[in-house]
């Protein structure tokens, strides 16, 4: 194997690891909005939605996305749509740690929520630390998602770094 490709794979290698090693998806007063019985279920699920994002397991990744969260297509385009999407944007995924959770009616079910966090970008090298977001969705005792989606906007329309972020 040429060294560019040993380099590639230990580097996913290093992401998968650091994701088992140190995610920080917990259960603690962050999920305090999300009834007890169902806390346990969506701290599972967030870390395969985020483990997913980082590997690029999309045909995986479908299956955790709720129906108004994958444009409609089904999942042999999504998953096209998404390899394209991954190689004109430089920005890799490594890391999602939640801030903050409250139940939001934005299609009209109970049992829907807003996840706010930090993501954390790997950019051809450059680390970055912004202000991200997910919605979670509750349905017939599962839990559906849409992508992490670092595109959390302020005045100006320029991403926001999150706090305390080096």
């Amino acid at each position: 194997m040429t060294k560019l490709v040993i380099t590639v794979v230990i580097f996913k290698l290093l992401v998968v690891i650091n994701l088992l090693c140190t995610q920080e998806v917990k259960m603690s007063d962050t999920f305090s909005n999300v009834a007890i019985p169902s806390q346990e279920a969506l701290v599972e699920r967030l870390k395969l939605l985020v483990h997913y994002e980082i590997t690029g397991e999309y045909d995986k990744l479908y299956y955790l996305l709720s129906e108004d969260c994958t444009g409609g297509l089904d999942k042999k385009e999504f998953i096209k749509h998404s390899k394209y999407f991954e190689k004109k944007n430089p920005s890799k995924l490594i890391s999602f740690t939640i801030t903050e959770i409250f139940e939001i009616n934005e299609t009209g079910q109970d049992n829907e929520y807003a996840i706010l966090g930090c993501a954390r970008y790997n950019n051809k090298g450059t680390i970055k630390n912004i202000k991200a977001k997910t919605k979670a969705l509750l349905k017939n005792d599962q839990w559906f998602f849409c992508q992490i989606d670092s595109s959390v906007k302020y005045i100006g329309g320029a991403e926001q770094p999150c706090e305390n972020s080096k």
